[in-house]
């Protein structure tokens, strides 16, 4: 509304200043030369269709057909006027209306992973472990892409999963969750999105997991759940944070054929056009990665984007 009336606003005075314009110089014109008393100019306006504000509101927008030349007072007011209304000439904002799919690859950790990721073409956002046993410059790979988010160990019911380098346990005291936290923000200085790796008992401690929401908060991360529990207390302490829930729709490939993560990959499109988005988290597995090449047909009409992309479109709303 207020972009309207600025508009409005400013068209006024366009028009009055180019009226004023247009009786001055006239006037020297007589003043000069009585045989160009009757001379007119002719002009042809159209109407250029501007998208104004979230809602789309059309508004006619009066510019001559010709413009005038660009040391004229009448071409430097136009120009004056339109960069203060934040219009660019011959430039129009499109908004995509199709459904939209975020597609995570947990478990990267090397090179090898995140090029196979990159050599899809298309946005697939890679969830980085923090440095550990499987490499201990991993962090060093977020340099090297601009859409990525973090996969944060967390205490699971599986030992062999617990005993990554340091897995976050819900026994933990309040000040080693907070060390590892501003680790973490160390490791990764620009990142804004971390993802639970395992972590089905810590996410399903409300105790635990809200401790460590308040953390990661206080640090700039936005926590996605990747929901490997039902039991997951992850939205309730959004909730009570005000915050939005963000979370896996679709695991892509709990089986490693080609075939099921097709079908898997079907179900999350199916989620997006009935919502209008979905989340689906797959490894950097071999089969995972063809499926997802093989998967053109079945992303037609799908606008696939970043997770946090996606993310700041839905904390818009």
């Amino acid at each position: 509304m207020k972009k309207i009336i600025q508009l409005l606003f400013g068209i006024t005075i366009l028009t009055a200043t180019l009226l004023a314009f247009s009786f001055f110089s006239s006037n020297d014109s007589n003043d000069t030369n009585n045989s160009d008393k009757n001379s007119t100019t002719e002009q042809t306006i159209h109407k250029k269709d501007k998208n104004i504000s979230k809602e789309m509101i059309k508004i006619s927008d009066a510019i001559p057909e010709e413009y005038p030349d660009e040391e004229s007072e009448a071409f430097n007011l136009l120009s004056i006027l339109r960069g203060w209304m934040g219009f660019e000439d011959n430039k129009t904002q499109t908004i995509d209306r199709r459904p939209q799919l975020a597609i995570i690859i947990d478990d990267v950790s090397n090179k090898r992973q995140l090029k196979k990721i990159k050599s899809l073409h298309y946005p697939v956002t890679p969830s980085i472990f923090p440095p550990s046993e499987l490499s201990m410059h991993s962090n060093l790979l977020a340099k090297e892409t601009k859409h990525y988010m973090i996969h944060l160990p967390m205490q699971s019911k599986s030992r062999a999963f617990n005993s990554m380098f340091k897995t976050l346990f819900v026994t933990d005291s309040t000040k080693k969750m907070k060390q590892r936290v501003k680790e973490i923000r160390r490791l990764f200085p620009d990142a804004k999105y971390i993802n639970n790796h395992t972590g089905s008992v810590f996410t399903s401690n409300y105790k635990a997991m809200y401790r460590l929401y308040g953390m990661l908060k206080e640090e700039g991360f936005t926590f996605i759940d990747s929901r490997t529990t039902a039991k997951t207390k992850v939205k309730q302490i959004c909730k009570k944070y005000g915050d939005i829930y963000i979370s896996r729709d679709i695991f892509l490939d709990n089986r490693q054929s080609v075939k099921y993560i097709l079908s898997q990959l079907k179900k999350a499109v199916k989620i997006a056009k009935h919502r209008g988005y979905a989340i689906a988290i797959g490894h950097p597995h071999r089969a995972t990665l063809k499926a997802l090449s093989q998967a053109k047909d079945i992303l037609k009409g799908i606008h696939l984007v970043y997770i946090d992309e996606l993310v700041e479109e839905l904390k818009a709303k």
